[in-house]
C-alpha cells in the first residue's frame, strides 16, 4: 500500500545554467578544493581579503593540471591561473587554507609518488592581491591538508603517506615539530 508521501508528484526545481568557465574548472579539478577568499569564517571573527564582503575570489585546485584556477566571486568568470609546477600530471596542488588576515592562500603541493619525499612536496603561500607564489616551505612526505594558527605564524600540514603532521614557522620556513 503506497503512503500518502509516495502519492504526491515530485516537485522539480530548475536552476540557472552554470557558467562554462566554472563547469570547465570543476570538471578538471578532481578533487576540487574550493576556497572563497574574501569572506573567511572562523569561530571568533570574520575576515575580508579585499574591499567589501561582496568582493571575493574563488580558488580551485586542479590536481591534474598542476595549477590553481581563480574566479571572480561575483561574476564567476575565470580571472587567473596560478601554476604551481611545470609538470602537470606529476605535481599537484591539494588542500588550501586562507591566512587569518585574508591576504594569503596556502596550498599543500605534492607529487604522485606518496612513498617518497621529493622536492615537489611543499607548502606554498600565494598573495591574493597578485596571485603570485611568494613563499615555499619544503614539507614532509605527501602533504595533503593544512591549517594556520590564529596569528598566522605557524602552518600545520597533514603528511598523508607517512601518517604524520608537520608544523612549520612561517617567518623562517623551517620545520619546528
Amino acid at each position: 500500500i503506497p503512503s500518502a508521501q509516495e502519492d504526491r508528484p515530485l516537485k522539480r526545481t530548475t536552476h540557472a545554467p552554470m557558467p562554462a568557465a566554472v563547469r570547465w574548472a570543476m570538471a578538471r579539478a578532481l578533487p576540487a578544493i574550493v576556497l572563497l577568499v574574501g569572506l573567511v569564517a572562523s569561530p571568533t571573527s570574520l575576515s575580508f581579503a579585499q574591499g567589501s564582503s561582496s568582493d571575493f575570489r574563488i580558488y580551485v585546485s586542479d590536481e591534474y593540471g598542476a595549477s590553481i584556477t581563480v574566479f571572480d566571486g561575483k561574476t564567476l568568470k575565470q580571472i587567473d591561473t596560478i601554476k604551481v609546477s611545470d609538470r602537470p600530471g606529476e605535481v599537484r596542488p591539494r588542500g588550501m587554507f586562507v591566512s587569518p588576515d585574508g591576504k594569503t592562500i596556502w596550498a599543500a603541493v605534492s607529487d604522485f609518488k606518496p612513498q617518497l619525499q621529493t622536492s615537489a612536496d611543499a607548502l606554498m603561500a600565494i598573495d591574493v592581491q597578485t596571485n603570485k607564489i611568494v613563499q615555499r616551505i619544503s614539507a614532509g612526505v605527501n602533504p595533503e591538508r593544512l591549517a594556520l594558527n590564529p596569528e598566522g605564524t605557524r602552518v600545520w600540514a597533514s603528511l598523508e603517506a607517512s601518517a604524520e603532521a608537520g608544523v612549520y614557522d612561517v617567518a623562517t620556513s623551517k620545520e619546528i615539530a
